[in-house]
Order: C-alpha cells, then structure tokens, then sequence
C-alpha cells in the first residue's frame, strides 16, 4: 500500500505501508509523522493489513479530531483501497497503490 499526502504539511510526499502497521500521528518516532499539524494527534491513525479479509484497514486511535474516509467519520476500522482519500487532522491522505 501506498500513500500520498496531497493537502497539508509535508503535501506531496509518498509513503510505503507496512502490512503488519503503519501509524500516522505527530510523534516523531512512527512511520508517518507530520509533526507540524496541529489537528494531528500523537497516534491518530493506523493502516495495517487484515490477513483474514485479504484487505487493507484504516483505523482511527481514538485522535481528538476524527479521521475521514469519504468525507464521512469513523469509529470502527475500515477498508480502503486504490482511490480512496481519508483526512487525518489537516492531512490529506490519497490511497495510491495497493501491493
């Protein structure tokens, strides 16, 4: 899996998942860290591989500003796949690619 920040800090950068856990989230020592968005909780996210679903997840860390899949809150982890755009604090996610 693939991601690309369109919109907000750091916009315009590639990120490669792993399939066990990739964390989003303002600390500096996850994977995706984006350390200057303000509406970005320390572990706000994660996009982990679900063996028994064969499908990539997106799961909000209960952050205080929400992720978005679709424009549209979540509570309970989710699909995602090729073309999806989910929203984490003030960055935007496109999902790119799926491996």
């Amino acid at each position: 899996m693939v991601l690309l920040n369109t919109k907000g800090p750091g916009k315009q950068r590639y990120f490669f998942c792993h399939p066990a856990e990739t964390l989003i989230g303002r600390h500096d020592s996850i994977h995706i860290s984006t350390p200057n968005d303000s509406r970005l909780s320390e572990l706000h996210a994660r996009v982990y591989f679900d063996p028994q679903l064969k499908r990539w997840m997106l799961e909000d860390l209960q952050s205080e500003h929400g992720t978005f899949l679709k424009i549209a809150e979540f509570d309970d982890p989710l699909m995602i796949t090729a073309g999806d755009v989910f929203v984490a604090g003030c960055t935007t996610f496109r999902v790119f690619a799926q491996n």
